[in-house]
Parts: C-alpha cells; structure tokens; sequence
C-alpha cells in the first residue's frame, strides 16, 4: 500500500479530530475578537459608552480563552505529530525488513538513517504541520467571511473574487517545488552517508596522517547538501514573495473599497476597522493556505521514494522445518557483474547434517558468496540449490534463515543487557540459558561480571573480547535451535589461542553441521573436517 499523509491523519483520526476541535475554537475566538474591535469602535464614535465597555469586555474574555485554546492547541499537535511519525518510522522499518538482502545493502545504512531522520521531519514540519495550517485558515476564513457579510454583502462578495485570484497565483509554483524538494531529500541523504563514512573511516586516515580529509570530505558533503537546500529555499523564498505580494494588493483594493461605503455612509466607521481585520484574515489566510498545500505536495515524493523498495514475494513459498539431511548446491553459476567473469561457475557441493567443511583459499575468490547463496541472501543465481530436497525457491527466506547461525569476523553486539544480546527478547527459562552457556563457554565470564547477565554491554561490544563476542552470537542461535553454523573468517582477527578454542567448540559438537571459510586452516581443525574444499574448485579451468 503506497502510504501518504492521509493515511496517518486517518489512523489516529480520534486524536487528530480533536485538535480539529481545539483549532476551530481557537479560530472562532479570534474571531469573536475582530468583531468586539469593530463594534468597540463604532460604539465610541456613536457616544455609547457603555457598549463600548461591554465590546472591550467582549474582546478580553475572549483573547483570554484563545490563549488558553492555544495552550491546548500546541499540546496537542505535538502529541498528534509524535504518534504519526513513530507510526511513518514503524512502517518504513517495517519495509525495510521485508526486503532482500541485495536490496537492503543496495544503499547505505546512513541513507536508511536519512529516512528515519531527517525525511520524517521534512513530512513533519511541510506535512503534518501543514494539514493543521490550513484546517486552521480554513475555519479562521471562512468566520472572517461570515463576519463581513454581516456588515455588508459587498464586501463579502469583493473578498471572494479576490480569493479566487489568489487560489490561481500559485499552481505556477507547485512542480518546481516539488522536483527541488525532492533533491533536497536526496541531498540530505549523501551528507548523512558521506560523514558516517568519513567517521567511520577515522582509524584508517589516522594511520595515514590524513586527519584533515575529515575536515574536507565533511565540509564538501555539507556544501553539496547547501546548494540543493538553498535553491529549494530560493524558490520557497520567492514563492512566498508573490504570494504576499498579491495578498498585500487584495487587502488595500479592500481597504479603497470599505473607504469609499464608509464615505457613502454605505456601512459604519467601524467597518473600517472590521475591513482591515477581516478581509486581512481572508487574505492572510488564503496565502497560508496555498503556501501550505505547496508545501505538502513537497513531501509526496517522500511517500514515493518510501513506497519503492520493494518488498519480498513470498507467494507460493512454504516454511521448512528442522534441518534432516542436505543442503545441496548443484551446477549453480553467479556473478556480481553480468559484464564480468563468473565467480561460481557450474558449482556442485552436498552439506549433510552433522558434519564439517571448510572452504579454502585467497580472499575474493567467491568462499563467503557460497555461504550467501545457501542462507538465500543471493537469489540471483543460475542452477539449483535445495533444502532437505526443497527447492529454495519454493521457501520463505526467514524459515531458510532460521535454521542457520552465521559468524562473522566482527559479531554485532547490542547496546544492551548481556541476557538481551543472547537471547534478543525471546522468553527462554533460566535453566535453557544456562545449559546453553556451558556449551559455549561462557561460564566463567558470567561469573566474572559484577551483574552477571544484567551486564550492559558496551556499544560495538568494547568490554567484550572478540573471543567471547563469537560465542555470544553462537549462543543465540543454539537457544533458537539453529544447526548449522556458518563461519566466515569469524576467528581471523582472534589470537592464535581464542581462534583454536573456538573452532574446536565448533567443529566438535556433532550436533552441528559446520561450513567454515578460512584462508588459514589450522592443522588440528583441518583433520576433524570431512571435507575441504579449495575455491579453486568454484570455477572449471
């Protein structure tokens, strides 16, 4: 469903009605107010005195009321606007974690983060906080004109013709708003992209002694993001500039208007006073009106851009269970580039469950694509590559991954608890973790720690080593019941001694079926396997 801005007002239409409410109140007080100016006025020019008294009574209570109104006004939008964009941000993530795998990586993290950010205060501030403008000037409007009529209907009709005039000044502007709106968006999402690059990349220029390109890469990304900022304001700016252009014109042609019935003795001198401030209003209003629908139409892209990344097609796929027998690749060729040469090419390998392979040989050479192909994360592929005799393109990808723990160089660890990050949520009972962390080896660590699992754990794991970060990652996937482990390269960046342990936890458990990638296969490791394979063997000679 291609979701929009009227999707969210409807969904929490119960608050967003009651600050309709608030807002209609708020713009017939201030309205009552324009009327007691008015009437204050041409009771004192006609010596009443009293009824003078009675109108600034009128016009007090009143504005009293408006600010209470606006107090309740604020508030409210507030909480309105928090809801939808948690609900904008639950539907983006929701989308996003129903993609692929080559979609999700076809951009950066940081581009996502730009959605999240600063696209949901773009749709906040031109979107949502539009929609209330202009339910605003539309009830602030249409009181001012009732109001006039009531001194005289010409003034009412006068207003009206030049309303429509301005309804017309702006459709002019609303495309090219929108097209530079749009690359503003895209704008912010390569500055956010670019610095957490060029911070990411900090360790890297510090060894190189080029601290300063931190400096240059982030003030060249924030002077790209400038340029379309500026040219979308540029022609805000002078948007805004006609807008109130014509606005300013209409309200003196009734200002000359109302002065000549008053010179006519058509209408009272208060009506002077009801002119400037009505028909002001009108006007006033319909600028915000048109300004504000201009700037809403700004953020439809936004919701396009949302709405085109595709989501997984699971029709006709069906869930697999536990892991009996094989995982078998047969003649399966891929390449990255449809231009160049094959990195897997007529491809055969058989997995049986419950034992060991290793895959060997020099980086890039096509080890860890074999295991993205069988955990289904590449689906671009030529042959065959079944489950227990299930063809993979007949299953749902998260049953396929739900049999599978897979082990990188640098486990992801989150800013959280010891127990969340090994059993990320998941209600398991004391005795199951616990067995589980025997059968890892996290004991002693356990022990060691002041809190035991109540542990925090360090953003990016600092307070973990990277021996114990492996077993972590290889505990959640034993609570889940998963089988087969994946290792890519997981134990390169480990001492010797930490490496070693880990792999023979591994491969000595003969409840796991093991694929191992390594460019380094240790002796006493390569004898428990059943099979090593050299990538050599991926493409023919």
């Amino acid at each position: 469903m291609n979701k929009n801005l009227r999707h969210y007002l409807w969904e929490f239409k119960g608050q967003n009605c009651l600050l309709v409410i608030i807002l209609f109140f708020n713009a017939l007080l201030i309205t009552l107010n324009g009327l007691g100016s008015a009437n204050a006025l041409t009771a004192l020019v006609a010596g009443k005195f009293t009824a003078f008294i009675w109108w600034v009574i009128v016009m007090t209570g009143s504005y009293a009321l408006f600010c209470f109104g606006l107090f309740l006004q604020q508030y409210q939008y507030s909480r309105c606007c928090q809801l939808m964009n948690t609900a904008i941000r639950r539907d983006v993530t929701a989308r996003l974690s129903n993609t692929t795998y080559e979609t999700y990586h076809s951009q950066s993290s940081s581009v996502y983060a730009s959605w999240l950010t600063n696209d949901v205060t773009t749709i906040d501030q031109m979107g949502f906080y539009n929609v209330m403008d202009i339910v605003t000037q539309v009830f602030t409007v249409a009181f001012a004109a009732i109001a006039l009529a009531t001194f005289h209907y010409i003034l009412l009709l006068t207003t009206l013709v030049l309303a429509v005039v301005m309804y017309l000044v702006p459709k002019v502007f609303t495309k090219p708003v929108q097209r530079r709106s749009l690359a503003m968006t895209h704008a912010n999402e390569r500055l956010m992209n670019r610095i957490s690059d060029v911070l990411t990349g900090f360790d890297a220029l510090n060894l190189l002694n080029l601290r300063k390109l931190l400096v240059q890469r982030t003030v060249a990304a924030s002077q790209d993001a400038a340029t379309h900022i500026n040219a979308w304001q540029w022609l805000n700016g002078v948007t805004s500039g006609v807008i109130n252009g014509v606005s300013g014109l209409c309200q003196n042609t009734m200002l000359l208007l109302t002065g000549f019935m008053v010179w006519r003795h058509l209408v009272p001198i208060g009506t002077i006073n009801a002119s400037l401030n009505f028909a002001g209003t009108i006007f006033a209003g319909m600028t915000g009106i048109m300004t504000s629908v201009m700037d809403m139409a700004s953020v439809a892209p936004i919701f396009e851009k949302f709405a085109a990344v595709p989501v997984r097609d699971t029709a006709g796929q069906v869930p697999v269970g536990r892991f009996h027998t094989a995982l078998q690749m047969q003649d399966v060729t891929f390449t990255y580039d449809p231009n160049s040469r094959p990195i897997l090419q007529d491809f055969s390998l058989t997995v049986a469950k419950g034992q060991k392979y290793a895959l060997i040989g020099p980086s890039g050479s096509g080890k860890s694509t074999v295991l993205n192909l069988l955990i289904g994360n590449l689906t671009d592929y030529q042959g065959i590559l079944r489950y227990d005799q299930t063809n993979y393109q007949h299953i749902t990808p998260d049953s396929l991954i739900n049999q599978v723990t897979y082990l990188d160089q640098t486990p992801f660890m989150f800013n959280d608890t010891l127990k969340n990050n090994l059993t990320m949520g998941e209600p398991y009972s004391d005795e199951t973790i616990t067995a589980v962390i025997q059968r890892v080896g996290l004991t002693d660590l356990v022990a060691s720690l002041p809190q035991g699992l109540a542990t925090m754990v360090e953003k990016d794991g600092r307070n973990l080593s990277g021996g114990q970060k492996q077993r972590v990652v290889l505990a959640r996937g034993l609570l889940q019941g998963r089988q087969i482990v994946f290792m890519d390269e997981s134990t390169a960046s480990l001492d010797p001694a930490s490496a070693q342990a880990i792999e023979e936890m591994i491969v000595t458990d003969p409840h796991l079926t093991v694929v191992m990638v390594t460019h380094h296969l240790r002796p006493t490791i390569a004898q428990q396997m059943d099979c090593v394979i050299d990538s050599a063997e991926f493409v023919p000679a």
